[in-house]
């Protein structure tokens, strides 16, 4: 499971500030994906979307409060509206029971999903014959998170990115972990400087390195509601930043898990 922020003494995400223009071109289209509600509407799409299908991988679960029944049930393969050349190594990973929404990573690889007791999810994704390794270890993964209800998760994802995260969530006076340095964050949606329920953030970055990693953090607060959080973070060798980009591009379309 992708380790909650807070609990690795460092965000998985950097300091606010610039993001490297490769990075934020990708996510140029994706202000309407941060729109509340939209995501399940935008996965049922892709059943009857264009361009070539991505295999729906089911992987290893656990559930904390028992696995999920009476929802809908995914289909074997997606169509995510991807060109060919890239749609043809890329496949989704999704519960054992085929009932999350799927994140996309590379094909072939092996994962493992974990659902707590209060819906806080995780999703990990790696080469097959390897296993799961901590956020931010420079390990090959794709990693996906959500805090859901639990608000300390949220604040443990996004001090060090929403300045006012703190004060909204009702944490102001929690430490927050210190910014990696050399990780460069851009804001997609949302400022650091308006914080003005209700928020709807998107927020990417890169952390340099021999296989860099780059990430996309999801931010939404609304007065009397609290807030909630998603991050997916790629690491992929460094020639392959164009495949990170569309793997994390999916992720923000379809507001995983918020909402």
């Amino acid at each position: 499971m992708a380790v909650p922020r807070g609990q690795t003494g460092r965000p998985k995400t950097g300091v606010t500030g610039m993001v490297a223009p490769a990075v934020a071109v990708i996510f140029v289209t994706v202000v309407l994906a941060s729109l509340p509600g939209a995501g399940a509407v935008r996965l049922a799409v892709q059943t009857a979307s264009t361009g070539p299908a991505v295999p729906v991988v089911a992987c290893a679960s656990s559930y904390g409060a028992g696995p999920p029944t009476g929802l809908p049930v995914l289909p074997r393969a997606l169509r995510p509206g991807l060109p060919a050349h890239v749609a043809k190594v890329l496949a989704y990973y999704t519960d054992s029971h085929r009932a999350l929404d799927p994140v996309l990573a590379p094909r072939g690889w092996d994962c493992q999903v974990q659902i707590g007791a209060d819906g806080t999810t995780g999703v990990d994704v790696y080469p097959a014959g390897t296993s799961a390794t901590p956020s931010g270890s420079g390990h090959l993964e794709v990693q996906a998170a959500s805090d859901s209800a639990c608000q300390g998760c949220v604040y443990s994802t996004v001090c060090a990115l929403v300045p006012a995260a703190g004060e909204q969530l009702g944490f102001a006076m929690l430490p927050c972990a210190p910014l990696k340095r050399g990780e460069v964050v851009t804001w997609i949606s949302g400022s650091a400087k308006d914080s003005v329920p209700p928020v709807h953030d998107v927020i990417a970055f890169e952390e340099p390195g021999h296989d860099p990693a780059h990430a996309v953090v999801l931010y939404d607060y609304t007065t009397g509601q609290g807030g909630e959080a998603s991050e997916e973070t790629c690491t992929l060798p460094s020639d392959q930043r164009a495949l990170c980009a569309s793997i994390l591009d999916n992720f923000v379309a379809h507001d995983w898990l918020m909402g």
